[in-house]
C-alpha cells in the first residue's frame, strides 16, 4: 500500500520514500525506498529514509513557526503583509507559489500562512525575530528536536545538518538571506526519518520518541535483549504552543482550507503539512522538485 501511494511511475519520479510510524512507541511499522534504475524499473537499493539528507521544503515550516510561538515571538493571529506574492528580502525575492496565478495572499495571519504554505508569511516572522542572531534560531531548532542526532544503529544513517551563521569583521551577519530561506526548508540537510520524528513528537503530545526498528532479540524462545521505548524529549515545547501547531496542521488538511486537502478523509481527522522543494541545477534553475507530505492520523487521537 505504501508503494502504491508513492505513485512514482505516474510522475516519472527518480526516487520515493514512505515511512509509517506508531506514535506512542516510535515503532517503524513499514518503510519503503524505491529508486528508478537504468532500465526504467523501480527497485529497493538504498535506505534513503535514513540516509538521504535533503532540503525538506515546506514540511519544515511548522518547526519554524512552533519555535517562534514557543519563544513568544509571535502568535497565530499576527497578521503578515504578503502583498502580491513577491517580497524583496535582503536584495533577493521571496515568492509565494501563487504569485503569478493569483497575485499572492495579501494580508494573512500566521495560522493561515501555514495552511496555504506561504513562503513570505513564515520567512517574514523568522527574519523579523531572529535576523540579528540567527544562531538563536538554530539553537531553538535543536531544542525542539528537529535537528536531533537520532543515533540510529543502522548502516547509512546520517544526522541532520545546518549551516553555521557566519559573521563579518564588524560583527554583522554575512549572508542575511540564509535565515529566511532556512526557515522555509532550504539551506538545511534533513533525512526523512528526522522530519517524521518531529511530526511524531507533535502528534505525541510533545513527547519526542526515538524511532525503533527492533523491540527484542530472541534466541529460540529466550529473549536475549529488549529495546524499550526511548524518549528523547519529554516536552518539545509548551502545551499551548503544541495545541496551536496541531490546529494549524489540521487546517492544512481541511476539506477546503489548505494545501493538504488531498489527504482529507471523511472517516477520520488528518493533520499534516505538504512540501515542495526546488532542487537547483548547476545552471542555476530548478530542474527537479522534491515533493513531500508529513502528517498523522486520527488527528484527535493520533496512532500513526
Amino acid at each position: 500500500a505504501l508503494l502504491d501511494e508513492l505513485r512514482l511511475p505516474q510522475v516519472n519520479g527518480e526516487m520515493g520514500v514512505a515511512i509509517l510510524m506508531e506514535v506512542k512507541t516510535g515503532d517503524v511499522k513499514a518503510i519503503v525506498n524505491m529508486m528508478k534504475c537504468a532500465d526504467g524499473e523501480y527497485r529497493e537499493i538504498m535506505n534513503n529514509a535514513i540516509s538521504y539528507t535533503c532540503e525538506p521544503g515546506s514540511v519544515f515550516k511548522p518547526a519554524s513557526i512552533l519555535l517562534a510561538l514557543d519563544e513568544g515571538k509571535t502568535d497565530t493571529s499576527e497578521v503578515i503583509h504578503t502583498g502580491g506574492g513577491v517580497v524583496e528580502m535582503h536584495s533577493r525575492f521571496m515568492k509565494d507559489h501563487n504569485w503569478a496565478t493569483q497575485g499572492g495572499y495579501g494580508d494573512i495571519n500566521v495560522a493561515r500562512s501555514l495552511e496555504v504554505s506561504s513562503n513570505i508569511g513564515v520567512s517574514s516572522i523568522i527574519d523579523k525575530n531572529y535576523a540579528a542572531r540567527p544562531e538563536d534560531y538554530i539553537a531553538g531548532l535543536r531544542r525542539i528536536g528537529i535537528l536531533e542526532d537520532l543515533q540510529l544503529p543502522l548502516i547509512g544513517y546520517k544526522h541532520p545538518r545546518v549551516p553555521t551563521p557566519k559573521r563579518n569583521p564588524k560583527g554583522g551577519v554575512e549572508d542575511k538571506t540564509q535565515l529566511p530561506w532556512m526557515s522555509i526548508g532550504y539551506e538545511t540537510q534533513i533525512p526523512p526519518i528526522s522530519t517524521l520524528t518531529f511530526y511524531n513528537g507533535v502528534a505525541n503530545g510533545g513527547k519526542l520518541i526515538r524511532p525503533r526498528f527492533v523491540t527484542a532479540i530472541k534466541r529460540g524462545d529466550e529473549v536475549v535483549q529488549e529495546f524499550p521505548v526511548s524518549v528523547i524529549r519529554e516536552k518539545m515545547c509548551k502545551d499551548e504552543t503544541l495545541r496551536n501547531i496541531q490546529l494549524c496542521l489540521e487546517g492544512v488538511v481541511g476539506k477546503n482550507s489548505g494545501t493538504g486537502k488531498m489527504a482529507y478523509s471523511r472517516h477520520f481527522k488528518v493533520a499534516g503539512k505538504t512540501g515542495t522543494a526546488q532542487i537547483w541545477s548547476k545552471a542555476g534553475f530548478a530542474s527537479d522538485y522534491l515533493v513531500s507530505f508529513a502528517g498523522y492520523f486520527p488527528a484527535d487521537a493520533p496512532r500513526y
